[in-house]
């Protein structure tokens, strides 16, 4: 019980950062809030890092990944999604984000040349096939942004930023594997990332005969990169973190499914979202999707069939 409870409020933590993107885009951009966000959640992480243990030396191949990792993982994962969280509802969002696993498995069959068998063949095509509708309702301010080959750029944007995201966790293993602590790789390249956007960011103001503000108002940009710092960069993850202890990786994947499910309900009680049925059928597509790509795995860890404290 104690578990489900954590994975609930993880998920619901998770599916809460969108709405709160969305509130804090009417005070500022993607760059800034993502570089702002970023660069303030690396410090405290990284504080937090050095005050409990020794600072580890950082070789210079190693260096190489982390910039990668800030790049792919950061970079354009987030400026991406803010960017088209701009014009499209948090919701919509929310649910483009459920095809993080079956980009994942996509980029392991073509990387690592991971066998993917009949069942999980089936299973992302589900999962992406059900994504297709929610990917052509497109609304007006995504149209106005700009099309690619017939799709708004706003979703062309979002699978860029699945797909970075997905190939960042790549990353995010060969560091793990050299022996860094998770909350110092999280630090550094969330870092990095933050310093990267406002590079862009001073650039495009070199650039620009126009140059908008940073942000109309301060005080809610601030506020609202607290909550997200807090409920997504500490809170969000430390719940991951400590429920990969007790539960598989492929469970708490599989549990994912739950993220798009609080979107609806929060969208629509901070945002007065409306609730297509596009995106039932592609809530339902992803669930259907993940149980069969996962089936295979579920019948074979005994840590799904528990799933507690040892």
């Amino acid at each position: 019980m104690k578990v489900w409870l954590l994975i609930v409020t993880m998920q619901a933590l998770f599916a809460l950062t969108f709405p709160i993107g969305k509130l804090a885009l009417a005070y500022t951009g993607a760059l800034f809030l993502v570089g702002l966000r970023m660069m303030l959640a690396g410090i405290m992480l990284l504080g937090y890092y050095c005050a409990t243990q020794p600072w580890k030396q950082i070789s210079k191949s190693d260096w190489w990944l982390f910039c990668k990792m800030a790049l792919f993982a950061v970079y354009f994962s987030f400026v991406p999604e803010f960017w088209a969280l701009e014009t499209m509802s948090s919701l919509k969002t929310n649910i483009l984000w459920s095809s993080l696993p079956f980009i994942s498995a996509l980029l392991s069959y073509y990387l690592l040349h991971e066998r993917l068998t009949k069942n999980k063949w089936f299973g992302l095509t589900i999962g992406l096939v059900g994504m297709l509708p929610v990917i052509f309702m497109t609304g007006p301010e995504e149209l106005l942004a700009g099309q690619v080959w017939h799709i708004s750029l706003p979703d062309v944007m979002m699978a860029l930023a699945v797909t970075s995201c997905a190939y960042g966790w790549f990353l995010m293993k060969e560091l793990l594997q050299r022996g860094h602590a998770i909350i110092f790789i999280n630090g550094v390249t969330m870092l990095l990332g933050g310093i990267l956007c406002f590079i862009t960011k001073f650039l495009e103001k070199l650039q620009s005969a126009n140059y908008e503000p940073l942000y109309t108002q301060f005080l809610p940009v601030m506020g609202y990169t607290l909550i997200l710092i807090i409920i997504s960069n500490i809170i969000g993850y430390t719940i991951y973190g400590y429920l990969l202890r007790f539960c598989s990786l492929t469970f708490l994947s599989f549990t994912g499914f739950l993220c798009p499910l609080f979107g609806a309900l929060l969208s629509k009680l901070l945002l007065n979202e409306q609730l297509h049925y596009q995106y039932m059928i592609a809530f339902f597509s992803v669930l259907v999707g993940l149980w069969v790509f996962y089936r295979d795995e579920f019948l074979h860890d005994k840590k799904i069939a528990t799933c507690k404290p040892q």
